[in-house]
C-alpha cells in the first residue's frame, strides 16, 4: 500500500485575463486593443477594466444582471459579448481574447450563463 493521497484540485474562485475591449455601440464605441483591457470575475460579478493613455474606465456587472455571455467575432479579433440588463452601463461590452475557449470555461465554472 502507498501512503500517497490525492487531493481534489482547488476550485477557482476568481479569474483575471488581459485582453482588449469594445465599449459602446457603432460609431460611438471605444475599441481597446490587447493588452489595454482586463477582465476580472468572481462568483458575484464580472468587471472589464480599460486603461489606455487616452481613456480609462471600469465596467462592473453583477452576476444577476449578466443575461448570457456569447461568442463575438470582429474583423480581426475573437472575443465574448457580455449581454446584461444593467441600464447604468453601455449596452455593448465586448472583451477581446486570444484564449476564448478557456475564458468561457472558467466563467462557466463561476456560474455565469455562457453559450
Amino acid at each position: 500500500m502507498s501512503d500517497v493521497s490525492f487531493q481534489p484540485a482547488p476550485i477557482m474562485n476568481s479569474i483575471s485575463q488581459t485582453g482588449g475591449a469594445r465599449i459602446g455601440k457603432s460609431f460611438m464605441a471605444w475599441n481597446y486593443s490587447i493588452p489595454f483591457a482586463t477582465l476580472n470575475a468572481n462568483q458575484n460579478e464580472l468587471t472589464v477594466q480599460v486603461n489606455a493613455f487616452f481613456s480609462n474606465g471600469t465596467y462592473t456587472v453583477l452576476k444577476n444582471k449578466v443575461l448570457e455571455i456569447v461568442d463575438y467575432d470582429g474583423l480581426f479579433s475573437k472575443g465574448i459579448l457580455i449581454n446584461h440588463s444593467d441600464s447604468r452601463l453601455p449596452s455593448t461590452i465586448i472583451f477581446w481574447t486570444s484564449k476564448r475557449a478557456d475564458l468561457k470555461n472558467r466563467l462557466r465554472e463561476l456560474g455565469f450563463s455562457v453559450k
